[in-house]
């Protein structure tokens, strides 16, 4: 008996690394999908006016840093980077809060990444507008398209964006 409880107890441990394995993969895979969006982007929004961003990869390679400047609106800087198991992005609001986002890989996104809404600093109530989400979507390498998603006072909108990478001549 002892001994078959050793061999659960080893099994289940080997499992366990396992499956932390294959979580740190798809982590490693997401970040560094993030990095691959390193330079100067333009498109649109949904109303067909002028976006841009800009994407560094800093701190060692430990931090992504994305600027978003829509028209008529600030610059809004969302930080990318790995915290222990899991994939953050922190987004820097003009509104004057804070929301962390966590990525987990899940299905229903295709060639896609979604960031969720973890907890947010400076936020007075949860009524007080806030991002939730933002999910990436990938036609290629050179075009992507971003939804970003505010609520405020219960209701949703979500702002799309398409970019395509700036050529450097």
């Amino acid at each position: 008996m002892n001994r078959t409880l050793r061999l659960c107890v080893f099994a289940l441990v080997g499992l366990s690394l396992t499956a932390r394995a294959a979580d740190d993969a798809a982590l490693n895979q997401g970040f560094d999908r993030i990095k691959t969006l390193a330079g100067s982007w333009h498109g649109k929004n949904q109303e067909g006016k002028p976006v841009t961003a800009w994407f560094t990869v800093t701190s060692g390679g430990v931090t992504v840093l994305q600027m978003l400047k829509a028209t008529g609106s600030p610059e809004k800087p969302t930080l990318y980077h790995l915290d222990g198991d899991r994939l953050m992005a922190t987004h820097y609001c003009s509104s004057g809060n804070q929301p962390r986002m966590v990525w987990r890989p899940a299905t229903g996104y295709g060639d896609g990444m979604r960031f969720a809404f973890l907890d947010a600093t400076n936020l007075k109530s949860p009524e007080t507008g806030h991002m939730t989400t933002v999910v990436f979507r990938w036609r290629d390498a050179d075009h992507f398209i971003q939804e970003w998603t505010w609520r405020q006072n219960g209701r949703d909108e979500v702002q799309r964006f398409q970019f395509e990478r700036d050529v450097i001549l």
